[in-house]
């Protein structure tokens, strides 16, 4: 069975150099730990959010959906689509 392609937003921010230090550091520490997996800075980054996001929720349960639409870019090019999509 074929597996849907996955759509991925992209966010831009600019981080101070104190932050890009841990997340360089952190990237260390998973490339070592995990030898082969070879990491990004991007895989990272999303595993810290994932990580985080997931921890807000169980402290203070789900989160509301956003009425705002987002930009949702996939293999196959960027769309509007609304959250509830």
């Amino acid at each position: 069975m074929d597996t849907p392609p996955i759509e991925y937003g992209i966010v831009s921010t600019r981080i101070d150099a104190e932050t890009l230090d841990l997340l360089d550091r952190y990237l260390l520490f998973v490339n070592k730990r995990e030898p082969g997996l070879n990491a990004k800075m991007s895989t990272v980054v999303r595993m810290l959010i994932v990580r985080g996001l997931d921890l807000v929720q169980k402290e203070h349960g789900p989160l509301p959906h956003s009425p705002k639409k987002r930009r949702v870019g996939s293999p196959s090019g960027a769309r509007r689509v609304h959250d509830d999509d």
